[in-house]
């Protein structure tokens, strides 16, 4: 049970006039569940009723109050203190806190709510079964330029993972090899191992002139691009391929790819030199 007495104000603190708000009120409770949370002195469900009730609370005013953000800032030490403990009640509490922050001025938040919202976003599980909490946690990331930029290329990434995964997994002409061309650069290992990939696929289906102008055009480790070389000899060599269908032969013909091959063997023969 939560009493208020324990927040009642003592006449002579210069609080004599002032009066709990529904906000306030809201927050004693969110403080309070914090401090259960901390004790382990109760279940999670019932702290998690407590807190839906608080955060219906801190809804009802109709202007952004200092509270409302001091609101957030306790959801936020919350999360934080279940994330590492349940995934099921870090996306509970991050759920409350994004709802929260209709009434908070994304600019006024402060650095602890932020990067609560940059590590729930961080989870791919999440943002795949919990898009309702998407939309507006990528407006508040996007407020700090620093987070902004290390959000992007961590999407990006994941984004090309999950390309590689259905890649892997379903050879289709539909493939789009780009996104997983990409990928050489991050590591040779990786790059060794995806490479055979990369041409069984190119020998099947052809792929894009595209494809070949990007993998001609890595710019990694020299013996990552000998690789790249030796591959595509082997499918563009009559004494190796005996079955060079048409689609191999536009890759072959196409005048930028032939532009690319040309230029980078003069290059080699300067190296050789």
């Amino acid at each position: 049970m939560i009493s208020l007495k324990d927040y009642s104000r003592n006449p002579g603190d210069g609080y004599e006039e002032q009066k709990l708000t529904l906000v306030g009120l809201a927050l004693v409770v969110a403080k309070k569940c914090h401090a259960m949370i901390l004790a382990s002195s109760k279940p999670f469900y019932f702290i998690l009723h407590l807190l839906d009730s608080a955060s219906n609370l801190s809804h009802q005013t109709a202007q952004e109050t200092s509270e409302n953000l001091e609101f957030c800032l306790v959801l936020a030490s919350i999360s934080v203190a279940v994330r590492a403990a349940s995934r099921q009640n870090f996306v509970s509490c991050l759920f409350l806190l994004v709802k929260s922050l209709r009434k908070c001025p994304f600019s006024s938040l402060s650095n602890e709510v932020v990067y609560e919202i940059y590590n729930g976003l961080l989870d791919a599980s999440i943002i795949h079964y919990h898009k309702e909490i998407f939309p507006i946690g990528q407006l508040v990331i996007k407020e700090n330029l620093i987070l902004s930029e290390k959000y992007e290329k961590i999407t990006k990434l994941f984004v090309a993972f999950k390309n590689l995964a259905k890649f892997l997994k379903n050879h289709s002409k539909e493939n789009d090899l780009i996104p997983i061309i990409s990928l050489l650069k991050l590591d040779s290992h990786l790059a060794e191992s995806l490479l055979p990939c990369i041409f069984k696929h190119l020998k099947e289906f052809g792929g894009k002139p595209e494809d070949t102008l990007t993998l001609l055009q890595f710019s990694g480790e020299e013996s990552i691009s000998e690789q790249i070389y030796h591959h595509l000899s082997e499918i563009a060599s009559p004494l190796k391929n005996l079955s060079i269908g048409s689609h191999i032969a536009n890759l072959l013909v196409d005048e930028a790819v032939l532009f690319t091959m040309t230029d980078s063997m003069y290059s080699n023969n300067d190296k050789v030199r």
